[in-house]
């Protein structure tokens, strides 16, 4: 220890009792003062090291979990980081070791006395059972001992530096025992699944594909090599047309298998992007033996859809994506189109010249969304010689090779013409009332506007187009001696039907009709009797007698069952059995169930009778 002079200034001469202060600020540091330490080994805090002090300053200056110990017992000192670290309530500070942490003892104490004997220390996710809220629980820290030496030179305690690595530990333990299920779960899977670099080689795969190529290790094995040398340059093409459009990857190829024998594969495979800078980071890939169902169908797809060559008001056609021509597979029908098909091909856009010139546009566009991938619906108008204006619904589909190339068009025309006639006017309907109706005409194609009051529909009465007025209250017209007179002026131009109230009787109804009510349906009656009533009243006989089959169609198409319905889909966008069973994950008996299931539902003969009921009806 260094001695203190002394000189003829009593300022110079030391005191009895030096005092060692502690700076830092804190919860910590404020228990430190206020121990009574004259009552343990380390004595009174004025007697202290310097370098003890100096060390207690550092540790609790430091917002990373510290800790030392000083003195033969180890008594403990800790910054307030540490006892948050700690997750405990006991108290620490001032404590020997073997009294604080007990639990750990056999432990730590080995490397208290390395520490002290002047050897560091370091451990990564080092497991201490620790007692935490009076519970012993498993525990896991990253931490270092270090000597902590004395005024002189000595080594006088330890100082430790520690981060609880528990939740880490834990997470990575979850992590590989969901790993471990997954490998569990995609050994068993009856698809060969895979994940490879960006170059194809792979790093990951399940037992199915280790089996079928009877590998024992993956090093080096890359993807592509075990594609037929004839299917290579199809799959390559594919894969950077995918990775362009940076969508799935999908190709029919040959896969050899660890027979040396080729079979057809429905391949799969998805890209990695990188989160940081969006470069591929690889593929994870699925493929299925298909080499039977290739054989049998001898590559035919969608090619059931034509398997109907006639159906009155109905075109059925395919076109060359190439050549971009159009061939009617009906052709006897064309009359009833006003369209210049002929048993000839016909160039797409002398077709779109043909159609009423403000939807050109869009079907002059719609060849080339079908050609790259999309299926669509829509409707388009035809001018006739006389001015008016004939509607049409089209649906249109690509058929798509084996390869995975589209090369050729299909789809369906549906003259929808008397689904445009009819507008029906609503008065006096609630939000959620109006917006069951809207959605039910929506079906049919029918115009809708509502009105709020009698009032506001009055004002606008001589204005509007021939249809059907439906008023949603019968008590917003039976004290109005005004609205009803204005009502029955329209009777001739505008039918009009009430619905009536909770308490509207026989003889309310009588009234009502002498009035000038078409009808007057019962309270709560439903979106499709209401939108059934307005049609059937439309001033349009013609429209109404067509209307009566396509109202009862309607109500057999909501009868319907969820997979019907999924396999009508499945037919509307050109899909064959075989092609709907596996989208739907059937076998195609099962389609051809339902498809014979929905014949005999909606009492037609024949897919293009199917097809154009359904486009009438509003399922496209």
């Amino acid at each position: 220890m260094q001695k203190a002079g002394y000189t003829m200034d009593p300022g110079s001469w030391p005191s009895e009792r030096p005092e060692r202060e502690i700076r830092s600020t804190g919860p910590c540091a404020d228990i430190i003062r206020k121990l009574p330490w004259q009552e343990t080994p380390l004595g009174a805090l004025w007697s202290w090291d310097p370098a003890l002090t100096a060390a207690i300053d550092a540790i609790l200056s430091s917002r990373f979990p510290m800790f030392l110990t000083w003195g033969t017992d180890h008594h403990i000192f800790h910054n307030d980081a540490f006892e948050y670290a700690l997750a405990d309530a006991r108290p620490l500070i001032g404590r020997p070791f073997r009294n604080a942490f007990p639990e750990t003892l056999s432990l730590l104490e080995p490397l208290l006395h390395q520490a002290m004997r002047g050897e560091a220390t370091y451990f990564e996710d080092f497991h201490l059972p620790l007692l935490r809220n009076n519970v012993l629980a498993d525990t896991w820290w990253s931490f270092s001992y270090s000597p902590l030496r004395d005024s002189e030179g000595e080594v006088g305690g330890v100082l430790g530096v520690v981060h609880e690595t528990t939740r880490s530990r834990l997470a990575e333990e979850a992590l590989e025992a969901r790993e471990d299920a997954l490998r569990a779960v995609t050994d068993l899977a009856p698809t060969l699944l895979w994940r490879c670099e960006p170059d194809g080689r792979l790093l990951w795969a399940n037992q199915k594909l280790r089996d079928h190529w009877r590998l024992t290790h993956i090093e080096g094995v890359r993807f592509q090599e075990q594609i037929h040398p004839d299917d290579r340059a199809t799959a390559k093409e594919l894969k950077e047309d995918a990775l362009a459009a940076r969508h799935t990857f999908e190709a029919q190829v040959r896969l050899v298998g660890g027979d040396g024998e080729y079979r057809w594969s429905l391949v799969r495979s998805q890209p990695i992007w990188r989160a940081d800078d969006g470069d591929l980071a690889g593929w994870c890939g699925s493929a299925v033996d298909i080499d039977d169902w290739r054989r049998n169908t001898d590559g035919r797809g969608h090619e059931e859809i034509f398997e109907v060559t006639s159906a009155e008001a109905t075109l059925i056609w395919t076109a060359d994506v190439v050549t971009k021509k159009v061939v009617s597979l009906n052709p006897d029908f064309r009359s009833s189109w006003a369209l210049e098909l002929s048993t000839e091909p016909t160039p797409w856009e002398d077709w779109v010249s043909t159609l009423y010139i403000e939807d050109r546009l869009q079907m002059s566009r719609a060849f080339d969304r079908l050609a790259s991938g999309e299926t669509l619906h829509g409707n388009f108008r035809v001018q006739t010689l006389d001015g008016a204006l004939r509607w049409f619904h089209a649906a249109g589909f690509p058929i798509v090779g084996f390869d995975g190339v589209i090369r050729r068009l299909g789809g369906f025309i549906v003259d929808v013409t008397h689904r445009f006639d009819p507008h029906i006017y609503l008065v006096g309907f609630a939000y959620q009332a109006s917006a069951g109706l809207m959605q039910e005409a929506a079906r049919g194609q029918v115009k809708v506007r509502g009105f709020t009051d009698v009032a506001q529909f009055a004002e606008a009465a001589d204005a509007l187009m021939p249809g059907v007025v439906v008023i949603a209250d019968a008590a917003m017209i039976a004290d109005s001696t005004q609205s009803a007179a204005i009502l029955k002026l329209t009777k001739d131009r505008l039918p009009w039907l009430v619905i009536g109230g909770p308490s509207t009787q026989l003889g309310d109804a009588v009234k009502l009709t002498r009035l000038g009510a078409a009808n007057v349906l019962d309270f709560g009656a439903s979106p499709t009797a209401i939108m059934s009533a307005a049609l059937a009243s439309s001033p349009d006989p013609a429209y109404a007698s067509k209307q009566a089959p396509l109202v009862e169609a309607r109500r057999r198409f909501d009868a319907l069952g969820h997979r019907q319905r999924d396999v009508l889909k499945g037919l509307m966008t050109g899909g064959s059995n075989k092609s709907i069973a596996r989208d739907l994950n059937l076998s195609p008996r099962t389609v051809e169930t339902y498809r014979a299931q929905l014949m005999d539902t909606l009492s037609v003969k024949s897919l293009a009778e199917l097809l154009k009921l359904a486009a009438e009806a509003g399922m496209g």
